[in-house]
């Protein structure tokens, strides 16, 4: 049976009229007439047709199949294959003359080929052995100028050595405020010191309050779950367990820390958009649960629903 003339007989079965249809499901009546012409509806309307029309979303998608395979058989028999057997032969001969043809054009070309390789071989062999004698040679004279030049050029001083030759010539006095005593030894002027202390204790000072209010928070962190924290803690979900006309869900806990002796109560409210009816189930969920692990429980519903909401009534435990 095609798609279209099952929709519209389901329709009429129903009782419904194609302009109560469209209002029913909020679309125009042209789109309800389009689908009745053959057109597939959008996946969209497809949960909410198949509930108003009390079929099945499998029976709407495999409508127009049958036509399909029908069309397919009739092209298959309406095949011609009365000169088969002369077109067969016919190809085979014309296959042979092209296979040889081009075995004898590949033969040719594969000489030409070789024969340009061996030439283009030979040619690049001799200029690479020009060219390697002209590097040796300039690599020796290079190698020879280096020789020559450290020979002749003065030894020169390392860094640390110029340094200590420069703190070595600097004189230091008591008496000049811009530069510190000798026996004092590092070089820096009080000025430059007493920046210095100022930075450290600086330093000292916001690792001091860094570490404290860390240690504070610690000393002070929730040590167990309440209504009031437990989103930090716990992630609640709800979950059909297949994607068509679901009957069945599953509540999951899943634990963002590691908790001890938990004990949580949940309340799943579910509700049916084309027949009003509601439906309210209360699940509780208990038991340690390390970090990321989690707890589930299902529930089976009298008729398919929609999840509408989901509120915690109780929650207990402890955390580490």
């Amino acid at each position: 049976m095609k798609r279209g003339k099952f929709l519209s007989d389901k329709r009429i079965e129903k009782g419904l009229s194609l302009s109560a249809l469209a209002q029913k499901l909020g679309v125009s009546e042209e789109e309800v007439e389009r689908w009745e012409g053959g057109e597939l509806p959008d996946s969209r309307y497809l949960l909410p047709l198949s509930a108003l029309l009390g079929v099945f979303v499998e029976d709407i998608l495999q409508c127009g199949e049958e036509s399909a395979a029908e069309e397919d058989g009739a092209e298959k028999q309406a095949d011609p294959s009365e000169n088969l057997q002369e077109e067969q032969g016919a190809a085979q001969n014309s296959a042979s003359e092209v296979k040889s043809a081009v075995q004898n054009s590949a033969s040719e070309e594969e000489s030409a080929v070789e024969n340009s390789a061996s030439e283009e071989q030979a040619a690049a062999q001799s200029s690479a052995s020009e060219e390697l004698g002209a590097a040796q040679n300039s690599a020796s004279e290079v190698k020879g100028a280096e020789k020559a030049a450290q020979a002749t050029a003065p030894p020169q001083e390392s860094y640390y050595d110029r340094l200590h030759k420069k703190i070595g010539d600097l004189e230091y006095s008591a008496d000049d405020p811009g530069l510190k005593e000798t026996e004092n030894g590092n070089g820096y002027s009080p000025a430059e010191r007493k920046f210095g202390y100022t930075l450290f204790a600086i330093f000292i000072a916001f690792m001091t309050i860094f570490i404290a209010a860390g240690l504070i928070g610690w000393v002070t962190r929730p040590r167990e779950l309440s209504l009031e924290n437990y989103a930090k803690y716990l992630e609640i979900d709800v979950y059909p367990l297949k994607g068509v006309n679901p009957d069945s869900y599953t509540v999951c806990v899943t634990a963002k820390a590691d908790i001890s002796d938990l004990s949580i109560t949940v309340q799943v409210n579910f509700s049916n958009v084309f027949t009003e009816e509601k439906f309210s189930d209360t699940v509780t969920l208990s038991g340690d649960l390390a970090k990321d692990d989690s707890a589930e429980r299902q529930i089976d519903l009298p008729s398919v629903m929609l999840r509408g909401s989901v509120s915690v009534i109780s929650v207990s435990g402890g955390l580490a």
